[in-house]
């Protein structure tokens, strides 16, 4: 869905368009283009992009930075509950693989998913 996506976006704009899938060597780097290279965040939501660290990680650096995001909503997304939002240690796909140490805090999470 994000390939298809990407290029369809690149290819009615004409702009270049990053997918972070291809990107995930290093958080702090993935995370710096998009802090300050990246325009506008587009988030697909699918049943389970809120809960891997990376994307997470992606949604609470722009909603720090107050920069241009939106979402499209997958048939299948389910937004996490407010028991899941009091636990998102848990709601994360295996953990939060060091997004503390990144500056990527549970409360940060949760006010940039809410």
């Amino acid at each position: 869905q994000a390939r298809f996506f990407q290029l369809s976006v690149a290819s009615a704009t004409g702009r270049q368009v990053f997918l972070d899938s291809d990107h995930l060597v290093n958080l702090d780097d993935l995370f710096d283009v998009v802090r300050s290279r990246t325009e506008i965040l587009v988030c697909l939501l699918t049943c389970n992009m809120l809960r891997r660290p990376y994307c997470a990680g992606e949604v609470v650096v722009m909603h720090q930075a107050a920069q241009k995001a939106f979402a499209v909503k997958s048939a299948n997304f389910v937004p996490p509950s407010a028991a899941e939002l009091d636990d998102l240690d848990s709601y994360l796909q295996a953990g939060d693989v060091g997004l503390a140490a990144l500056g990527v805090t549970t409360p940060l999470m949760a006010a940039a998913f809410a």
